[in-house]
């Protein structure tokens, strides 16, 4: 799903290079060019961040723990560390640790499939399925 949206990100953030290159009059008022410039590079800013954090931003698993990699770090919590796992207010898969904390985004995972193999790993874990925390 990620990747089939970012032409959406790209189509929206290039959008202004059609007002620019093919002027059109579907209304009296013509755009500001410096406007539609200033929206083009905000827009493929924009685009390029979103691919850029799909490129880089996962949650894996391996015999070990969990870690999740974002542009800005690695956090690991080994499944013996984990203390409680669960969701927030805002939906975002929560797993706390004892020294860490990994908050993610699910739209990043197979939700289900992950949440199984962290309620499966962690054997210490306070919790044993998913809930709000």
């Amino acid at each position: 799903t990620n990747r089939a949206m970012l032409w959406f990100f790209w189509a929206i953030g290039l959008r202004p290079l059609i007002h620019i290159f093919f002027p059109t009059s579907f209304s009296n008022a013509q755009p500001n060019l410096v406007s539609l410039w200033i929206f083009l590079f905000i827009g493929v800013c924009f685009a390029s961040w979103m691919t850029f954090l799909y490129k880089h931003d996962y949650v894996a698993t391996d015999e070990n723990g969990i870690s999740h990699r974002t542009p800005f770090g690695t956090k690991f919590i080994a499944w013996n560390d984990i203390e409680r796992f669960g969701k927030s207010d805002f939906g975002f898969s929560v797993i706390v640790g004892k020294k860490t904390r990994i908050q993610f985004c699910n739209v990043i995972v197979k939700e289900e499939q992950l949440r199984n193999e962290i309620a499966q790993s962690s054997t210490r874990s306070r919790t044993r399925e998913w809930h709000n925390l």
